[in-house]
């Protein structure tokens, strides 16, 4: 077990005050430009000559299948096997020398293929190395939780190193809590879901803009838009308001007004009918009387007296006829236009308290002095939204309709 241990637990040295300092720069530097610059594992001896940090070239030695049996693997080995471990560390060991040479986006492919046979601390905490330097802050932040999820011992000496990684990439993220106590709420984070009710749930974000939506069929869906701070810490309470409370039938008008404008023009356009009949009477004198009056023809100015008296009459009629045909026609038509409008809609319900953001104005009270009086146009009634005024006018007569929207 000791061969075994020195094996494969060379990329794991001690470092010395040089690999100390080396770590403190790094992190400052790191922290100072967002996470931009070169992250990398703690100094070994397998490191460049140039001073660079190398990264681990085995996981640590201390997950390695025992050699005697009577020892108990480690938890990060238990039900690996001695096979599956192999695969592992070759691959990992390919990541490692793309690593080396900053090609963060191959090294991380690597580990990727790695962690199906062995999901070692040490391989997430170099995945969490690659992702800082891709600038892929939740990736960053997933893996290092799952490489410090064994504690210290899996990483040995670069245990400190990955909770200073950890402490600066929380330094980025924020955290949102949501609770809600009815049942079947489906709330979602971003698009994704989050719980459903009734429950608690707690998830770490990037800091910046998030969308929450809350949604149950019966009830008003809820959206809410959070910004979030760095290191910010934000918990909400959802509770959904049924649509029979929140939203509510309203119509334009009172129901009757569009039914009486109809009902009205249809009564004025039958006013028309008499008015017709009677000119179409009074055509029938007038030819009659021609036809007595001038069998074989004659010149207008020919005609006498009376037959000119009843064309006059017969025009008149037609003519008022189709004057109140036109405006029983536009009044019945403006009345099925209205009732169309007036189709009950559905609404938010009014709030009995202030919106947000605003509060009541103070009336009369002590030390106030008096309220603001009343506008003086406060007393003039509004007018009705619909008025038919009688229209006269040299050599007409007739109606005139108004309605207001």
């Amino acid at each position: 077990m000791r061969g075994m241990e020195s094996r494969l637990g060379r990329g794991f040295p001690r470092p010395g005050w040089q690999g100390i300092a080396a770590l403190s720069i790094a992190a400052l530097g790191w922290l100072m430009i967002g996470g931009q610059g070169r992250a990398q594992p703690a100094e070994g001896d397998s490191g460049a000559s140039t001073g660079e940090a190398a990264p681990p070239t085995a996981p640590p030695s201390s997950g390695s299948a025992p050699r005697a049996s009577d020892e108990t693997p480690k938890p990060w080995a238990v039900g690996v096997s001695e096979e599956n471990r192999r695969k592992a560390l070759t691959i990992y060991k390919t990541g490692n020398g793309h690593f080396e040479e900053s090609r963060y986006s191959q090294a991380l492919a690597e580990y990727l293929k790695a962690i199906p046979y062995w999901d070692h601390p040490a391989i997430r905490y170099n995945m969490a190395v690659c992702y800082i330097n891709l600038d892929r802050t939740m990736e960053a932040f997933e893996s290092l939780k799952k490489a410090l999820s064994f504690g210290a011992e899996p990483l040995g000496q670069h245990h400190s190193q990955a909770l200073t990684y950890m402490k600066l990439v929380r330094g980025r993220l924020a955290e949102i809590t949501v609770r809600c106590e009815q049942d079947g709420v489906k709330v979602t984070l971003d698009g994704h879901p989050l719980l459903t009710g009734p429950g608690k749930a707690s998830s770490t974000v990037l800091a910046g803009k998030h969308m929450i939506v809350s949604s149950l069929e019966g009830f008003v869906t809820d959206t809410k838009e959070l910004v979030l701070g760095s290191g910010e810490k934000q918990e909400l309470s959802i509770t959904l308001v049924p649509l029979s409370k929140a939203v509510k039938m309203k119509q334009r008008f009172k129901t009757w007004i569009p039914w009486t404008v109809m009902s009205a023009g249809i009564v004025v356009a039958a006013i028309g009918v008499p008015l017709l009949l009677k000119a179409y009477d009074t055509f029938k004198l007038y030819n009659d009387g021609f036809s007595e009056e001038c069998p074989r023809g004659c010149f207008p100015e020919e005609r006498s007296s009376a037959l000119i008296s009843l064309h006059d009459q017969g025009s008149a009629y037609r003519a008022s006829a189709y004057a109140v045909f036109g405006i029983g026609g536009a009044v019945t038509a403006a009345g099925v236009a209205l009732v169309i409008l007036n189709i009950p809609r559905a609404v938010r319900a009014e709030r009995s308290e202030p919106a947000p953001g605003t509060e009541p104005v103070p009336g009369p009270g002590p030390g106030r002095g008096p309220g603001p009086g009343p506008s003086p146009l406060s007393s003039v009634p509004e007018p009705s939204r619909f008025q038919i005024l009688p229209s006269i006018g040299p050599g007409f007569y007739g109606a005139q309709a108004e309605i207001r929207f």
